[in-house]
């Protein structure tokens, strides 16, 4: 494109006819807006020597002007004109191989250099040219990929969205740390606490009580409050933000107040389809002994963490973990195996045996299955 300033832009010019003084191109003398004489700078090129036809050339220059010459306007003396394919680089051809001329070579057919965006592809050079498509991008689908071409005349792949790249995508609930925002009902008394259905805002949550619209909703592993010892916070919806008592697991009131506990936050599984845990019905695990039906001291000590382990507690509270993950309860009590993977909760510590102890299981989790 000509700017203001210019006198040519990237022209290339191929030109027989006889030239006004200023040098355009001109057939009769009305063509030469300098009110010279057609032909007063030169005449028509005409036959040459051997009886071929002829022309002068001109090519702008990368200053965006026509080049210095012995004829104005940049002109070249006139020139014979050969037929492209011939193998002879004539005026008006950027190149010519001659019987190698391809569409698929340096140069074309039409005796034009092949370039990255022309819809040619120059093989062995390119590995794509689709012309004025060069530099759309693709649009992968999920879990697959696609190629587009670059205006760089390269293939690039681009991967569509996937479970495990860290953003919930169209029909994820989640993935990884990525959860959706639920509504989440405060209270002071966990049992009174209420964990709704997904939100974006919290105009969007129930209005009887204090709401939240959060990312970070969890069940309470443990917890209480020695003021309030009727307060169950073991299996209570909580918030994994905060140390406020009606969003916690207890309440920090001063020395020896409170025993807080952990508030487990939902965790996306493997195929980004739903979290644990969340959605519970009852249920019940029938422990039995095996071998010595005595629980050991040690065990009447112990307590259990988020993946049903026990381990030694701090000051002797009920336990309740969110789940089990294939770890048979006998590894440290000899007692019946529990093998399937569940959600479960208020799960006191530590059973005796032959005794039910009432749990929760996650709705989408299969039962769990006694296998003595």
């Amino acid at each position: 494109m000509i700017q203001s300033a210019e006198v040519c832009d990237g022209d290339y010019e191929v030109d027989g006819r006889a030239l006004c003084a200023d040098g355009t191109p001109c057939s009769t003398s009305a063509d030469c807006s300098d009110n010279s004489v057609c032909g007063s700078a030169a005449p028509a090129c005409g036959l040459s020597a051997s009886g071929r036809a002829q022309a002068r050339t001109r090519a702008c220059t990368t200053s965006c002007a026509w080049p210095v010459s012995s004829l104005p306007g940049g002109w070249d003396v006139c020139q014979e004109v050969g037929e492209c394919g011939d193998g002879n680089l004539d005026a008006g051809e950027a190149c010519d191989d001659g019987a190698q001329n391809s569409n698929s070579a340096s140069c074309k057919l039409d005796c034009t250099l092949n370039v990255c965006g022309d819809g040619d592809r120059l093989v062995g050079v390119e590995s794509c040219d689709l012309g004025s498509q060069n530099g759309e991008p693709c649009v992968a689908s999920y879990n697959s990929t696609c190629n587009f071409c670059t205006n760089t005349c390269t293939y690039q792949t681009l991967t569509g969205p996937f479970c495990g790249n860290g953003s919930i995508d169209a029909g994820e609930y989640c993935d990884g740390s990525a959860m959706p925002k639920r509504c989440f009902k405060e209270s002071p008394n966990p049992a009174n606490r209420e964990v709704g259905d997904v939100c974006t805002t919290v105009a969007e949550c129930p209005t009887d009580g204090t709401w939240y619209c959060s990312d970070v909703v969890g069940v309470c592993n443990g917890g209480s409050r020695e003021d309030q010892p009727s307060f169950v916070y073991n299996g209570a919806p909580c918030l994994g933000n905060t140390a406020n008592g009606n969003r916690a697991c207890g309440q920090n009131l001063g020395p020896n107040l409170a025993l807080m506990g952990t508030c487990v936050v939902a965790d996306c599984n493997t195929s980004c389809s739903a979290s644990c845990p969340f959605s519970y019905n009852e249920g019940a695990v029938l422990v039995q002994a095996e071998g010595n039906s005595q629980v050991t001291d040690s065990a009447k000590r112990q307590r259990c963490d988020v993946i049903c382990r026990w381990l030694e507690p701090e000051h002797g509270i009920q336990c309740k973990i969110p789940e089990f993950r294939d770890r048979p309860v006998e590894e440290s009590l000899g007692v019946g195996k529990v093998s399937q993977k569940i959600c479960s909760l208020r799960l006191r510590s530590p059973p005796k045996p032959g005794e039910i102890i009432p749990h929760e299981v996650h709705t989408d989790r299969p039962s769990v299955q006694d296998e003595n």
